[in-house]
This record gives C-alpha cells, structure tokens and sequence, in this order.
C-alpha cells in the first residue's frame, strides 16, 4: 500500500472536517428560501465528502449530521445528557475516531470453528486482537487449557467485562488493556482478528512485518495484499467468513 493511501486510510476525520467546513459556510449563504440551509449543507459536506473519496458510512454521516444537530438545537434538553452520551460511547468504544475499529462479538459458531483450525498436537500461544468481552478467549481455554491465550483490548467497557469474565471464570487466559498497533505480535502462533474493514490494510502491513513465518492468521475481513488462503464460512446470523492465512517465509501467505 503506497504511504498516500496508507495516510488516507489512518485519517478520515480530516476529510470530513473539510467537507463540512466548507460544505456548511455555503450552504449559509447560498441556502434559498424554499429550501433549508441545513439540508443544503448536508447535500454539499455529502458532494465533498464524495469528491474527497471518504468510506460510504462516512458519507451517510454527512447527510445526517447537520440536520441532526440543528434540530437537536431546538430541543429543551440539558447539554449534559448529550456529553453523558458522548462518554459512555467514548467508554464503550474507545476512541472509534481513530481507531476506526466498532464493538464486534464473535459467534459460538465462529470460536467453534477458530478452535478447529488450532495445532493439536502441540500447545501454541493465542492472541485475540481487539478481544471485546474477551468471550473467544474464554471459549477457547476451555477446550484447549494446554495453550495459552492472551486478548488486547484498547475500551474501558469492554476491557473491564473481560477481566470480570477472567475473575468469575478463572479461565488460563489473560486481558490487557492497550493499543494493538503498539503490540507485538511475534510471539504468537496464532492471531485473531475481529476489527473492520477499515483497518485491515494497515492491519496487514503489522502483520508482515512481526508475524513469524510459519505463524497463523485469522480475520473475519478479508486481508487486501494477502495472497488467497484458506475460507471458512461460518454459517452463523452474521454470515461471518473467516480468512485463513499461512504466513511465509517472505511475509505473505503459504
């Protein structure tokens, strides 16, 4: 992935900063009278948002965000509801705006068929990345308690229900609160990975460069520069897939 698309990637917020700080001024002043400034607005920061190749979702933001907060304006409502919400989805979510990563939880299905896929015949280490309520950990440590698991969760919310299944459960696994990109990954056999779509690519470019050869690779996106590997599809409500990929000698796939 070239460096300018890897910057595009990381940093969406700029480019909706940009289509709202000029789509909106515009729409003040060009607004006619038939039609709401606020609608105008929406209808530029979406243009914009287009014209600066932003994701679909972040277009859908665009057309909503505006309106949304003008009538929220007209709204008798105290403003320490909307930081109340502001922090529980900052609690729940951890800084989304840059991570880009949402809240997932994995299927029965799916920790199924991810235990399928481990070494029997000798124990490995396990790394959930982005492990939520560290509920593929648990699973997995029930059935394999010769291996050891490990999960890495950035999210108070979600950090702290793991520990609490951690505590209750007393599984032979372990949550740590941090940021995946500043954690290693080579002394891993095994990573899985539940983030987004987003993040995969510059997931992928991590992955490259610390995975061991010989190491497994587990993701419920598809992985953009990986060679095919194996697919696994789950057959759950959410039509999970899972990749599958070998990496080798050179970095890529096996």
């Amino acid at each position: 992935m070239s460096p300018a698309g890897l910057r595009q990637t990381r940093a969406p917020l700029a480019r909706v900063a940009a289509a709202h700080a000029i789509g909106v001024p515009l729409a003040w002043v060009l607004a006619p009278a038939i039609l709401p400034w606020p609608a105008l607005a929406a209808a530029f920061a979406v243009g914009l948002g287009w014209l600066l190749r932003l994701p679909p979702w972040w277009l859908a933001i665009n057309a909503v965000f505006v309106p949304a907060l003008g009538a929220s304006l007209t709204l008798d409502v105290s403003p320490l509801w909307a930081l109340c919400a502001l922090l529980a989805l900052v609690l729940v979510y951890g800084r989304i705006w840059t991570s880009r990563v949402p809240l997932f939880f994995s299927s029965t299905a799916a920790q199924k068929a991810i235990a399928g896929l481990l070494p029997h015949d000798q124990p490995i280490a396990f790394l959930d990345a982005g492990c939520g309520d560290a509920r593929v950990i648990a699973s997995l440590s029930s059935v394999r308690p010769d291996c050891r698991f490990e999960g890495i969760e950035h999210a108070f919310i979600p950090w702290l229900l793991a520990r609490l299944r951690c505590w209750k459960t007393d599984g032979a696994y372990y949550v740590r609160r941090g940021n995946l990109w500043s954690h290693g990954l080579t002394q891993y056999d095994v990573v899985f990975a539940y983030l987004s779509p987003a993040v995969m690519p510059r997931f992928w470019d991590k992955v490259t460069r610390e995975m061991r050869p010989g190491s497994l690779l587990v993701t419920a996106f598809a992985v953009p520069g990986a060679s095919e590997g194996q697919f696994i599809d789950v057959g759950d409500r959410m039509n999970t897939r899972l990749h599958v990929c070998r990496i080798g000698a050179e970095g890529g796939t096996a």
